[in-house]
C-alpha cells in the first residue's frame, strides 16, 4: 500500500532530524501526500484525527495477516468491524475454554499440552476419549519398548489366542471350567471312528460330570473335537507363556485371552505415545492405566469439551475466512485476538473521525493509509520547522 511507504533515506532523516530544511525528495514526497488527502478531503485533510499514524500501521500490518487476512484496500470497514469483532470474540472465548481444558488434561498426564496446536490438542483429546472406550491397557505398555514388544507378541501369536479365545467360549456354554481337570479334558481321547465306540461312551460319562445342567453332552465328537483343538494351540503357546503372559498381561491371564481387546487398547496406548512424543510421561501414563483412570469423568469430560469447542470454532472461524484455524495454538490465538480487538478499536476510531470529513466511502486500507500520511505531513514540518501555511499555497 503507498500510503504506508516513505521515500526518505536514512541520511535524509537524520538531517531534517537535526532541524534542517527537507531535502528535495522529503518536499515532494510531501506534496504527493498532502495532494492525495485533498483530492479525498479537501482543505479539511489537517482535521484527520492526528496521533494515529503508527497504531493505523500496526493495524495494517495485523489485520492483513494473522488468523483471518483481509484485503486492506477493498476492505469494507463496516462489514469488517461487524465480522471480525464477532470472530475476535469466539475466539477469545474459545482459547479460554481450551486453556481451562488443557490445563486440566495436561495435569493428568504430567505433559504441558498447551504448546499444542489446535489440531494436535484435538488428536490428542480423541485418543483420551478412545482410551475411555477400550479395556483398561496394560500398565506397562506405558514405556514404547513394552508396547512394541506386545505388538510382536500379537503379531506373532494373535491368530492362535483369538482362536484359543474362541473355542474357550463355545465350551463354556456347555460346560463348567472343570472340564479342564478331566482326563478327557487334559488329554482328549480319539472317538471318531466306529470301533471306538467304547471311549465314546467312556467321555460321555466323564463329560457329564462338568456339563452344566448335569445332562449328558448334546454333542461329544464336537465337545472332543473343540477339547483337542484347544490343547493343541495351548501346546504350542506353552514355551512362550511367560512372554505371552508378560506383554498382554491381564489380557490373557482371565481363562478366555482377549486378543481383540489388547489390540484395541495396544493401539491407542501407542497412539498416545506418538501424539504426546517428548511430552510423555512414562510414569504418568503407567499410573493411569493401573487405575483405569481415562473412563474417569474427570479426564474424558474435558476431553469431549475440547473436541466439541475446538470443532464449533473451527466452523465459524472458517466462515469467517479463517486460514488454517487448527494448525495455530490457543495461546497465539489469544494474542492475534487481543491485537485485532486493539486495531479494530483503531479502524473505529478513524472511521468516525473522518466520516464528516470525506464525501466518498473509503476501504480498511485507505482509512488507515490517510492517518499514517496525515501524521507523516506534519512530523515532516514540524521536524524541518516550516511553517504550515506556505506549505498550503505550494499545494
Amino acid at each position: 500500500m503507498r500510503a504506508l511507504s516513505t521515500h526518505s533515506t536514512g541520511d535524509e532523516q537524520a538531517e531534517t532530524a537535526r532541524g534542517a530544511l527537507l531535502t528535495e525528495a522529503q518536499r515532494r514526497q510531501m506534496a504527493e501526500d498532502v495532494a492525495a488527502l485533498r483530492a479525498t478531503y479537501g482543505p479539511r485533510w489537517p482535521r484527520i484525527p492526528s496521533g494515529f499514524g503508527d497504531r493505523a500501521q500496526q493495524a495494517a500490518q495485523r489485520l492483513g495477516s494473522g488468523l483471518a487476512p483481509i484485503a486492506l484496500e477493498a476492505a469494507d470497514p463496516v462489514r469488517v468491524l461487524h465480522e471480525l469483532d464477532t470472530l475476535v470474540r469466539d475466539t477469545a472465548d474459545m482459547t479460554r475454554r481450551i486453556q481451562r481444558f488443557a490445563g486440566v488434561i495436561g495435569e493428568a498426564l504430567a505433559a504441558d499440552v498447551s504448546a499444542m496446536s489446535l489440531a494436535q490438542l484435538r488428536r490428542l483429546c480423541g485418543i483420551l476419549l478412545q482410551l475411555a472406550a477400550v479395556p483398561a491397557p496394560n500398565p506397562s505398555w506405558a514405556n514404547p519398548a513394552e508396547a512394541h514388544a506386545a505388538g510382536v507378541v500379537l503379531s506373532a501369536l494373535g491368530d492362535d489366542l483369538r482362536e484359543l479365545a474362541q473355542l474357550r467360549r463355545d465350551l463354556y456354554e456347555e460346560f463348567s471350567e472343570d472340564v479342564w481337570t478331566l482326563s478327557c479334558g487334559s488329554n482328549p481321547p480319539s472317538i471318531d471312528r466306529w470301533w471306538q465306540a467304547g471311549r465314546r461312551r467312556r467321555a460321555r460319562r466323564e463329560l457329564t460330570i462338568a456339563t452344566r445342567n448335569g445332562r449328558p453332552p448334546t454333542d461329544v465328537r464336537r465337545a472332543i473335537t473343540t477339547l483337542r483343538r484347544a490343547s493343541e494351540l495351548e501346546t504350542g503357546v506353552h514355551d512362550l507363556w511367560a512372554a505371552v503372559s508378560g506383554s498382554l498381561g491381564h489380557f490373557v491371564d482371565a481363562g478366555i485371552p482377549d486378543v481383540d481387546g489388547a489390540a484395541g487398547a495396544l493401539a491407542c496406548i501407542k497412539d498416545l505415545q506418538i501424539e504426546l512424543g517428548e511430552l510423555l510421561d512414562v510414569a504418568r501414563v503407567r499410573d493411569l492405566c493401573a487405575a483405569d483412570a481415562f473412563v474417569c469423568d474427570e479426564l474424558a469430560g474435558p476431553a469431549g469439551e475440547t473436541i466439541i469447542t475446538i470443532a464449533a470454532w473451527a466452523s465459524k472461524a472458517m466462515r469467517a475466512g479463517a486460514v488454517d484455524p487448527l494448525d495455530r495454538r490457543a495461546v497465539d490465538l489469544e494474542r492475534w485476538a487481543d491485537g485485532i480487538r486493539v486495531s479494530l478499536a483503531v479502524l473505529a476510531s478513524l472511521k468516525d473521525g473522518t466520516r464528516r470529513l470525506r464525501s466518498t466511502v473509503r476501504s480498511v486500507g485507505q482509512i488507515l493509509g490517510d492517518a499514517i500520511l496525515r501524521d507523516r505531513v506534519f512530523q515532516l514540518c514540524e521536524a524541518a520547522a516550516v511553517d504550515r501555511a506556505p506549505i498550503e499555497v505550494h499545494r
